[in-house]
């Protein structure tokens, strides 16, 4: 399938009459873990098999990758295309708020690659197996501790915020054992040993704490140790970029949302869009929209030509959910007190730019990251 093709493909997967439907799927209610609405299901489902049948979620059965740091033999993700090719899907997923392992699955595609069993590739790649990360706990960009048997394949650890943790068949749990050396274990999640506990979040998606106690990790799916450390580092700089595409397009639907009701509400007996404090307001985040994702694109193009992207992905990341969260509450005030009702989109917009802008690193974290990687590139200069 040609770069093009896929991309008209994927427009018509999230195209404008089918993303305010999607917006909505699997909502939760506070305190409710019940299973989402049937028909919400199958809409979902039905999404996920376009996906599959795009063959985006063919993770770990591409080419080998060149990306710096990975061991060899390790396979890049997805269908071939880099991540330039994709990033319009990213801001397609984001504009619609799509929900779903998906950004779990590229990650764990990058992590593990072509130490998947094989097995499990098939199902893969047709999504009918699907990985969620356990990895983070408190640091945002090193994994948290876990306790590995590895001669009984056992493993236990705590992870607070795991996506879509209840409804996947596996758990890539990805910490620091002993000695602090990186460890990487495929877990089946339907086991005594694995127990989750759902978060009430504000964007009423599916977040969970998972436990592991003595859990089994699925036979062949143990990774070996050499130079995961750097591998961690490629992977969650990668993995902070799809985000940002994500939290762009989440933005420009925030924006298209607001503009949209600009021009039809009228007051002072003209659309409110002819104001110019709300209409400058617009075009000011339009502007920010645009330069993020430009950021956005160039920084994929580099991951695309093997370049060492940590330092820009934390810069698109952390701009890109600022962007998302003030675009969205902006959608709140100029839809007033409707933005803040059931029916209108924009509370659901805030909603989710709100803890999806956190998944990968809350903004101190990002901006701490990008302070100590710009202070090592200037050390850098001075010693050359």
């Amino acid at each position: 399938m040609t770069t093009a093709r896929a991309a008209a493909d994927e427009a018509d997967l999230f195209d404008a009459e089918v993303a305010p439907l999607i917006r909505r799927l699997g909502e939760r209610a506070r305190g409710r873990a019940e299973p989402i609405d049937v028909d919400d299901a199958a809409v979902s489902a039905a999404v996920w098999r376009g996906l599959a049948g795009l063959g985006v979620l063919s993770g770990g059965a591409g080419a080998p990758s060149q990306d710096p740091g990975m061991p060899p033999g390790t396979e890049s993700s997805g269908d071939g295309r880099g991540l330039l090719a994709k990033a319009r899907l990213h801001e397609l997923m984001g504009n619609a708020l799509y929900q779903s392992p998906y950004f779990d699955m590229a990650l764990a595609a990058d992590i593990i690659g072509a130490y998947v069993p094989a097995g499990l590739l098939p199902g893969l790649a047709a999504g009918d197996v699907t990985i969620a990360v356990a990895a983070l706990a408190h640091d945002a960009d090193a994994p948290g501790p876990l306790e590995i048997d590895e001669t009984a394949g056992k493993v236990s650890g705590v992870r607070r915020f795991v996506s879509y943790a209840a409804g996947v068949d596996h758990l890539l749990a990805v910490g620091t054992g002993d000695g602090g050396r990186l460890a990487v274990v495929l877990v089946p999640r339907d086991q005594p040993g694995v127990t989750l506990r759902r978060q009430d979040d504000l964007g009423r998606g599916d977040l969970y704490e998972v436990r592991f106690e003595n859990a089994s990790e699925l036979p062949g799916g143990g990774v070996p140790a050499e130079g995961w450390a750097e591998l961690w580092r490629v992977a969650l700089a990668r993995a902070r970029l799809r985000r940002a595409g994500y939290l762009t397009g989440l933005a420009l639907g925030a924006l298209d949302l607001s503009a949209d009701y600009a021009r039809r509400r009228r007051v002072f007996g003209g659309p409110l869009a002819k104001l110019q404090a709300p209409a400058f307001r617009l075009a000011s985040l339009a502007a920010r929209v645009e330069a993020v994702r430009t950021l956005v694109h160039r920084t994929c193009a580099e991951a695309d030509a093997v370049a060492d992207i940590e330092l820009p992905a934390c810069q698109a990341l952390m701009l890109a959910a600022e962007l998302a969260v003030e675009t969205a509450a902006e959608a709140i005030q100029i839809h007033g007190s409707y933005g803040l009702t059931e029916r209108c989109d924009a509370q659901l917009f805030y909603r989710r730019a709100i803890v999806d802008s956190m998944l990968l690193g809350t903004g101190r974290d990002l901006r701490r990251r990008t302070a100590e990687l710009l202070a090592r590139t200037a050390e850098k200069g001075d010693q050359a």
